[in-house]
């Protein structure tokens, strides 16, 4: 499984993603020059008020201004369009409109210096503000760590600090780190080319970024991280000395030197505290969004059931973890029921439990709180208070794997889990490679085909029997296929299966893979073939007399993709092509059915034919089947053949 995500995105999603820039944009740069434009000069004063608030209060909670600068301007714009209105004769009116916003430009820059408010956008409208922050230094000899990469940074106390975590924001890109101090301070999103101060005091490293780069600086002895937006000229530190910053802008072969006073960067940061969660330092801003985000919501207790209560739970130490931060993206929190702890750690931000209607029985996974035993179904009655539950058998790993989406029910006797089975996605739509697996709804012919559910029933009782079936979604009729599993075939990642439908089993061995058409009437589903054979089989069962009817023709390594009302579309292997440049791989062009460089072997050898290959892969088609005047056709004009359950 490579893929798990269809690779285009519906239309709507599209047309929603516009509209809402298209609104992001009407709020951002025309309302507020638009709406001003149509008050009353009190209400354009009051506007202008409220615009001078805004600033203020954007400034305390995000630690600088971005988008009330726009309805500041806004709000001068208009107020002085008001008063130019008032004032007799055109010529008049433009001169007083003009000074009435410049007057108001320079109550603007008052207003800044009193509050101390840090504009990111915008027009600077003081001579300090305007000043370069960085100064450039002249040629830009290499003496520092690469921003793509490289050792960890070791401070001058000689400790290495632990990178958490490193990879690039952008394809081929310099990358960007997380670091562990060994005081337990995180500082995530730095630069891998880093510097410190000579007393260990401070710690640069740039901020790598899409547009426009920042730099950090973090107060290791204050535990203060500073984040100066302005200071754009470092790619790479070289060194840092008592009083400043020394480091390059852009790539090595066309970098500058520039040098920043740390005064003066730390002046033009935002500042924002850590946070002490367990021996660990946390960025506030970080942390408070970490917070905001966990949802402890557990599902509702029926009617006469227990008292639960969630207690968030972190291990002693995270330092001493492999991954210290994973308690913390990812919380647990113990059950309590009726004030008696479980023992057991659940997700926090998606806590998973279904409940008996009786409100006496619950069904969670979980893990153990002492972490020796790895997350499993939890179950707790009334009468006998917790046991552990067998998972079932991993779907994950067989071809075409499937997804567990949420556990659904539990009655007296058994467990429901809902899964959907992943679609295979070829290269070029109607052929190709198998490029992936998704869940996403299938577009074959401009009609979505939604991934197939179906459900786990997994047994409660404790008594050694192997009872897990898997049915599929109801057909019209109400009635369902069910599958027990009988054995894997290793070579193929095949799950193999007895089937039933409505308790009469069918004959022979099956796969799990199937489709029901859209009308639910029929069920599309794949036989099995021992070796030396490969799966080649495909069968239309007919929910209202219960019979099936088998596709025409051997299809090797059949994989179905959608079923409609009366047409079930499925690939299959036709051969392998060639990476060489004169091979079918090299000239495919989506929408046409180009041959194979070698076309697939007798049935009995296909499995050899298979196997991995260097300098080929295996190439599939697509290919539907029609149901007309009682009978399915595929593609080629083979009617199909009855044959009884």
């Amino acid at each position: 499984m490579t893929d798990r995500t269809s690779p285009d995105q519906p239309v709507h999603v599209l047309l929603l993603r516009l509209a809402w820039d298209l609104i992001a944009f009407f709020a951002l740069f025309i309302a507020p020059f638009v709406i001003p434009l149509y008050l009353p000069l009190p209400f354009a004063v009051a506007f202008w008020i409220l615009a001078m608030l805004g600033e203020w209060v954007e400034n305390r909670l995000r630690g600088q201004v971005d988008t009330t600068y726009a309805w500041m301007l806004g709000a001068c714009f208009g107020l002085s369009w008001a008063v130019a209105k008032l004032v007799p004769g055109t010529l008049p009116g433009i001169g007083a409109g003009i000074a009435c916003f410049c007057f108001l430009l320079w109550l603007q820059s008052l207003w800044k210096r009193l509050l101390g408010l840090k504009v990111q956008a915008g027009l600077k409208f003081d001579r300090e503000a305007s000043a370069p922050l960085c100064r450039e230094t002249g040629p830009a000899p290499v003496t520092g760590a690469s921003a793509w990469g490289g050792p960890a940074p070791v401070t001058p106390e000689g400790e290495t600090l632990r990178v958490l975590s490193c990879g690039e924001f952008a394809m081929g890109g310099p990358v960007s780190c997380e670091y562990l101090f060994a005081d337990g301070s995180v500082i995530p999103g730095a630069g891998a080319s880093t510097g410190f101060s000579p007393d260990g005091r401070y710690f640069v490293a740039p901020l790598p970024s899409r547009e426009s780069w920042g730099l950090l600086i973090y107060d290791r002895r204050d535990r203060l991280l500073y984040r100066c937006q302005e200071a754009n000229s470092f790619w790479e530190i070289d060194r840092v000395d008592d009083t400043t910053v020394y480091g390059r802008n852009g790539p090595p072969d066309r970098s500058k030197a520039y040098a920043a006073r740390i005064e003066d960067l730390i002046a033009h940061s935002s500042k924002e505290g850590m946070v002490a969660v367990r021996d660990l330092w946390i960025p506030e801003k970080d942390w408070d969004r970490i917070q905001r985000q966990r949802d402890r919501s557990f599902p509702a207790v029926p009617e006469g059931g227990p008292a639960i209560t969630l207690v968030p739970h972190l291990p002693s130490s995270l330092m001493a973890l492999e991954a210290p931060l994973h308690p913390i993206y990812y919380p647990k929190a113990e059950l309590v029921v009726d004030g008696v702890a479980s023992g057991f750690l659940i997700s926090a931000n998606y806590p998973e439990a279904v409940w008996r209607g009786d409100g006496r029985a619950l069904v969670c996974e979980a893990e153990a709180k002492d972490g020796d035993v790895e997350e499993a179904y939890r179950l707790w009655t009334a009468e006998d208070g917790w046991r552990s539950l067998p998972k079932g058998r991993d779907l994950h790993d067989s071809a075409p794997p499937a997804h567990r989406d949420k556990l659904s029910g539990i009655d007296a006797t058994c467990l429901t889990a809902d899964w959907e089975l992943f679609q295979p996605i070829l290269t070029h739509d109607s052929f190709g490679q198998i490029s992936g697996y998704g869940h996403s709804p299938l577009e074959i012919g401009g009609r979505p085909h939604p991934a197939p559910v179906f459900q786990q029933l997994l047994p409660l009782a404790d008594d050694g029997r192997d009872d897990e079936r898997l049915e599929s979604a109801s057909l019209k009729n109400g009635k369902r296929l069910v599958w027990r599993f009988l054995r894997k075939d290793e070579e193929l990642s095949r799950q193999v299966y007895a089937c039933a439908f409505d308790g009469r089993p069918l004959d022979g061995e099956w796969l799990l893979d199937h489709r029901l058409s859209a009308d639910g009437r029929f069920a599309a589903i794949v036989a099995y073939a021992p070796p030396p054979l490969i799966p080649h089989r495909v069968a239309i069962l007919d929910a209202d007399t219960g019979s099936l009817a088998w596709l025409s023709g051997d299809y090797c390594d059949v994989q179905l993709q959608g079923f409609g009302e009366d047409a079930v579309h499925f690939v299959h292997l036709v051969g392998r092509v060639h990476d060489g440049p004169d091979g079918t791989a090299h000239s495919a062009v989506d929408g046409q059915r180009h041959k194979p460089d070698e076309a697939v072997p007798p049935l009995d050898e296909v499995r050899a034919f298979m196997r991995r290959r260097q300098g080929s892969c295996l190439h599939y088609r697509r290919t539907t089947a029609t149901c007309r005047n009682g009978e399915w056709r595929t593609d080629s004009g083979m009617p199909s053949r009855p044959a009884p359950i």
